[in-house]
């Protein structure tokens, strides 16, 4: 009789061994999303986008774009174009000159856009080419209890330009107009309650170590004119007009000629 009762008992210690097993063999919740399927940049910019929310799903997570769709019908192709990132190749020590980091670096190719592949995050990568648009990603995520295609996980809406915020411009907001394919510069202009404020009273300083590194060319009758290079990396720029400091964080992805009016 003992060993009946051991025997059961054992049967039921493996029983419930096997429940806890299958309890933790893995989850993949319904209710997996992105925190905000919504994501905005500029083309030629580079960041991370998107944050997953795992619910109660057993990490890890391994994330895959399935599909890419852009809204309004512009190709995908420059998603999935390569482009050149700089790499570095030996340590660096922040004591090089220009010549020795140069060497210390060099470039790999990989796609404008691609995914983390254990965060979910978007890697859009600074030269890319991407055409305004909203672009649908259908994603696919799996882990080790199966996967699950996440339709239209997140959209990318990718933008020629962007003001990204401004100071008390007590005339109005900035506005950014791209006027042309060439040359690749930009005419800032400015109002005084409707008054033309001359370029001599115009003055920039920026925070350029990796945004807005425009050369001077000259005043113009009309405004500063500017010689830049794409993209037009996102920057705060402080805009002096007849004296008075204003702020304004803004970013250039399609090359060409633009003018920016500021209303004093």
């Amino acid at each position: 009789m003992k060993n009946i009762i051991y025997i059961l008992a054992g049967l039921c210690m493996i029983g419930i061994w096997a429940c806890e097993q299958d309890d933790t063999s893995g989850t993949l919740s319904v209710d997996i999303k992105y925190l905000d399927k919504k994501q905005t940049t500029v083309t030629g910019l580079g960041g991370l986008f998107g944050e997953f929310l795992p619910s109660k799903s057993s990490l890890p997570i391994k994330f895959e774009i399935l599909n890419v769709v852009a809204e309004n019908g512009s190709s995908t192709e420059a998603v999935f174009e390569e482009v050149d990132v700089p790499t570095f190749i030996k340590k660096v020590t922040g004591q090089e000159t220009p010549a020795e980091l140069a060497l210390k670096v060099d470039t790999v190719k990989l796609p404008a856009v691609s995914i983390e592949e254990f965060t979910g995050q978007l890697n859009v990568r600074e030269g890319n080419r991407l055409l305004a648009d909203k672009y649908h990603f259908d994603i696919k995520v799996s882990n080790v209890s199966g996967s699950a295609i996440l339709k239209d996980a997140l959209i990318l809406e990718v933008k020629d330009f962007e003001i990204f915020g401004f100071s008390d411009f007590q005339g109005g907001a900035p506005v950014i107009e791209r006027i042309g394919d060439s040359p690749d510069q930009i005419l800032f202009t400015a109002f005084d309650e409707g008054v033309v404020i001359p370029s001599d009273e115009i003055d920039f300083v920026a925070q350029r170590k990796r945004g807005f590194k425009g050369v001077f060319v000259d005043d113009m009758p009309d405004g500063e004119l500017w010689s830049v290079s794409f993209p037009v990396l996102r920057s705060n720029t402080f805009v002096y007009l007849k004296g008075e400091q204003r702020e304004i964080d803004f970013a250039l992805g399609k090359p060409g000629s633009y003018k920016i009016t500021f209303f004093k």
